[in-house]
């Protein structure tokens, strides 16, 4: 176990163990950095794509029960090139689970939920004239993750970004400058 850092809780040490396995993972960065969410507990659940030029299915369940958390594949409706398959994660198996029976195209705000989305953004989203035009988004820097703004609610929606982002920067700043730098 590596030598504790001052003023790290053990707790934190556990989790930068944890999220230095999800690193290793040959899959995207947005996709690592949302996993790391879900290890810290700042996310219910995401989903993953696993392509042919990304590690195998089967390494990547191992290291996410290593990590702790659920993981089941879930059914493809629709064959894409080059995707594998596609995981479900979740911090616990009953919140996988009720991933595991929402379709996201359908099942919008509680799939946006278990995302970690706030409600006003999921409505938003789904009526589009509650959208904070793009033109009136407040400035953005050090923000790593995409989400379309409510005009209603935008300022603890960036926030929640901020929040997110900050996270990342702290518990694994090179994928956090590897995502700033896209």
């Amino acid at each position: 176990m590596p030598e504790q850092e001052p003023n790290i809780t053990p707790e934190q040490t556990e989790q930068k163990i944890k999220i230095a396995e999800i690193e290793k993972l040959n899959i995207g960065p947005s996709q690592k950095a949302d996993i790391i969410l879900v290890v810290l507990g700042m996310k219910p659940a995401t989903e993953l794509d696993l392509y042919k030029y990304n590690d195998k299915t089967q390494i990547v369940e191992q290291i996410l029960q290593q990590v702790g958390l659920a993981a089941n594949l879930k059914k493809m409706e629709r064959p894409q090139k080059n995707l594998i398959a596609k995981l479900a994660i979740a911090q616990d198996q009953d919140t996988l689970e009720k991933l595991m029976t929402l379709d996201p195209n359908k099942d919008h705000a509680e799939y946006g939920a278990l995302m970690g989305y706030p409600d006003s953004a999921v409505e938003a989203f789904l009526d589009k004239e509650k959208l904070l035009d793009e033109s009136d988004y407040p400035d953005m820097a050090g923000i790593i993750f995409p989400m379309k703004l409510s005009k209603e609610n935008w300022q603890q929606e960036v926030e929640q970004l901020r929040k997110w982002s900050q996270a990342i920067q702290e518990y694994a700043p090179d994928l956090y400058n590897e995502l700033k730098g896209k």
